[in-house]
């Protein structure tokens, strides 16, 4: 599935989503040299070499999709449909599963705003609603799934006041704070909040 957005472009108001190639790798390493950023997102320090390598996997598992995010603020208008890491500030991601019990794909969700500029403008918000109506239609996502550090209170608040995630536990082993959000139950307010969105190629 990963290999399903490769060439996808997708513009919003605020922000363009671009795949996850191996220019993008080296701001996205600066990035991950910060605590504050390893530890929101659980994730381990690793060498570029180490990350270069991630991107490929990235780049071809069916069950993982991935977007950098880039902010349109940073950008001229000839850059919206050109091939560059201007702009760059975060990422989204969905891990994809079948769950053969209740016979649905699931997606398990992630937004990061690196950029401490890019923040606070609305962004994680817009590129949750971009990515999860791509997910919809295109990886088929039945439900999506949120796991949230406890001590990431901004995150909470934005997949819970303003995404309108349904909190189901907290699940002290991992201290994750766990929501879902009902993609049948929900497709016409993925679909209105996202009407704007324009989908291009990226070479």
């Amino acid at each position: 599935m990963g290999k399903y957005n490769w060439n996808t472009r997708l513009i919003g108001d605020k922000l363009i989503l671009v795949p996850y190639r191996r220019e993008h790798v080296y701001k996205y390493h600066d990035w991950m040299g910060g605590e504050d950023l390893l530890e929101l997102t659980a994730s381990e320090r690793l060498s570029l070499e180490e990350e270069l390598e991630m991107q490929q996997t990235w780049r071809d598992d069916e069950n993982k999709c991935t977007f950098i995010v880039i902010d349109k603020s940073k950008l001229s208008e000839e850059q919206y449909y050109s091939s560059t890491t201007e702009g760059m500030c975060g990422d989204v991601n969905i891990f994809v599963t079948f769950d053969d019990e209740l016979n649905q794909t699931k997606g398990e969700i992630e937004i990061m705003v690196a950029e401490k500029d890019s923040r606070g403008k609305g962004i994680a918000t817009e590129a949750l609603w971009m990515m999860m109506r791509y997910g919809m239609d295109t990886l088929k996502i039945d439900e999506y799934e949120a796991k949230i550090l406890e001590q990431n209170d901004a995150s909470l608040k934005l997949f819970q006041d303003k995404m309108k995630y349904i909190y189901k536990r907290y699940h002290k082993a991992f201290g994750e704070h766990w929501l879902t959000y009902n993609v049948k139950d929900n497709k016409d307010t993925i679909t209105n909040k996202t009407e704007h969105v324009k989908t291009h190629t990226y070479e």
